[in-house]
Order: C-alpha cells, then structure tokens, then sequence
C-alpha cells in the first residue's frame, strides 16, 4: 500500500477517524438490534419504562444488550482502524502505540 506523509496522518485525524467509524459502527448496530428486538416481540421500540405496552425489564434488557454490543462494536472499530491506519504510515498516539 502507497505511504502517506506523517504531517496528513497525524493524531488528531487518527482519533477522528476513530471517533467517526466507531459511531457509525454503533449506529449500524443499533439499527439491527432494534431490527431483531421487533421481528422477534412483534412490537416497536420504546425509551420509555412507564409505556404501557413494556414493562421495566424489556427496556433494561434491550438498553443494557445495545449498550454491551455497542461497547464491543467500539474496541473492534478502533482496533480495524489502527491496523489501516498504521498501513498506510500514519502516526497513532502514543498510549496505542
């Protein structure tokens, strides 16, 4: 793969791009767990736990399982991100190494 000047890949586009993919990332899979959570109860989302139609636990349950699925989504993100950053010779900050 063709090198890139360090001064274009520096740190502050790096966490960028990381910044950028991970939400986009999340967004995807919150898009298909909501997909899942209706195609399976048959019934739309709801944020709210007083909603007449859901109870406490299905809210919780479907908060806590996006939250867990978007956490994980985030390490692989920026993990993909930095192995193709580093391909093309960019700099990561130094905590990544």
């Amino acid at each position: 793969m063709k090198q890139i000047s360090n001064s274009t890949l520096d740190e502050n586009k790096f966490n960028l791009a990381v910044f950028v993919f991970s939400f986009l990332g999340a967004a995807l899979i919150k898009s298909a767990v909501s997909k899942s959570y209706t195609a399976i109860t048959s019934k739309e989302l709801t944020d709210n736990p007083e909603h007449e139609d859901y109870n406490l636990r299905e809210v919780l349950l479907f908060s806590i399982t996006t939250g867990v699925i978007s956490a994980v989504t985030k390490v692989f993100t920026k993990k993909i991100v930095t192995q193709g950053w580093k391909k093309v010779g960019g700099s990561t900050p130094e905590k990544i190494g």
